[in-house]
C-alpha cells in the first residue's frame, strides 16, 4: 500500500506502508445431530474460515478440546459419549459460538438371561422370559424351530399346557443395533403319577404323518419302532430331547414303539392311518 500523511499542514513524500487485510471470522458448514451405535466411530466437523482461529468443543457444557483443530473424534463410542456437542471459534475478526449438536449412541443388542429348563405339570401354566438391553427392541419366540404366533414380547405365558407343548423354545431379540437369539429352553409337560424314571410321551397316537417322542430329562436315549407282528423296522439311536418321526411312508396300522436305555424301557402304541 502507497500513502502519504500531513503533518502541520506539510505533506510527506510517498512511501511504501505494508499490512494484511484478514477476513471475517465465518462458519462454512458443521455436523448435524449423529445417531450411531456403540463401538462405532464418530467424527464431529465445523468448517470456518478466517484467520488465527482456535476451536474450542465442550459436550454438555464442559470443555474437552480446544486447538486449531475444527474436528472432535471418536474412535470407539460408548452411551457415555451421548449429549450435546457446542464449538466456539475465535478468530482475529470475530467469534463464533454454535448450536448444540445432538449425538446419541444406542446400546448394542444383547441377551442378558433367559429361562432355565422347566418342568410343569398338565393343566399348569408356565411363563418364559428373555432380558436383554438394546434400543427399540422386538422379540419372536419360537418353538423347535418354527414361529409362535402372538409371541412379540420378552415373556411367553403357555397355559393350561399338555403334551404337545413339550419342545425346546428359544427367542429372537432385534434392536436398531443388532439381533441375537437366545439359548433353547426346553419345556416338558409331566404327568401327575411322577416316579423315579424318566416320563415318556409320544403324540399323537394316532397319525397319518409323524409323531413325536419326549423325555422328561435330558438323558439320550434309541427307539425302535415294532409292526404288529413283532417286526423291526425302524431305530434311531442317541436321541435327546425330544424327537420326531415320519412315517407317511408306513402302511395304516398298529406299531409299537420302544424308547429306552440301559436304565429304563417303555412301549407305546401309535396307530398310523
Amino acid at each position: 500500500m502507497i500513502v502519504r500523511v500531513t503533518v502541520n499542514k506539510k505533506v510527506s513524500d510517498w512511501a511504501r506502508l505494508d499490512g494484511n487485510v484478514v477476513p471475517n471470522t465465518k462458519l462454512l458448514s458443521q455436523s448435524v445431530d449423529t445417531a450411531v451405535c456403540a463401538g462405532q466411530p464418530v467424527s464431529l466437523n465445523a468448517v470456518a474460515e478466517g484467520h488465527d482461529l482456535i476451536i474450542k468443543w465442550t459436550k454438555n457444557g464442559q470443555v474437552i478440546q480446544s486447538g486449531f483443530s475444527g474436528k472432535h473424534s471418536i474412535q470407539s463410542t460408548t452411551i457415555n459419549d451421548s449429549g450435546d456437542y457446542k464449538f466456539e471459534i475465535t478468530g482475529s475478526c470475530g467469534a463464533i459460538i454454535s448450536g448444540a449438536i445432538k449425538l446419541t449412541v444406542y446400546p448394542l443388542t444383547r441377551i442378558t438371561f433367559v429361562s432355565p429348563a422347566v418342568e410343569v405339570a398338565f393343566g399348569g401354566d408356565v411363563t418364559l422370559e428373555v432380558k436383554s438391553d438394546g434400543h427399540d427392541l422386538t422379540y419372536q419366540w419360537q418353538k423347535d424351530g418354527t414361529l409362535l404366533d402372538n409371541s412379540i414380547s420378552s415373556t411367553l405365558l403357555l397355559q393350561n399346557v399338555n403334551a404337545t407343548n413339550i419342545g425346546l423354545y428359544r427367542t429372537t431379540v432385534s434392536g436398531t443395533c443388532g439381533i441375537e437369539i437366545s439359548d433353547s429352553v426346553y419345556v416338558y409337560v409331566k404327568k401327575t403319577n411322577y416316579s423315579a424314571e424318566p416320563e415318556v410321551f409320544a403324540w399323537p397316537t394316532i397319525t397319518s404323518n409323524e409323531f413325536t417322542v419326549a423325555l422328561s430329562t435330558d438323558i439320550v436315549y434309541n427307539v425302535q419302532i415294532f409292526n404288529s407282528s413283532g417286526l423291526k423296522i425302524r431305530e434311531l439311536n442317541n436321541c435327546q430331547y425330544q424327537t420326531i418321526f415320519n412315517i407317511s411312508t408306513l402302511a395304516n396300522g398298529v406299531y409299537i414303539i420302544e424308547v429306552y436305555n440301559k436304565d429304563f424301557r417303555k412301549a407305546i402304541r401309535i396307530i398310523k392311518e
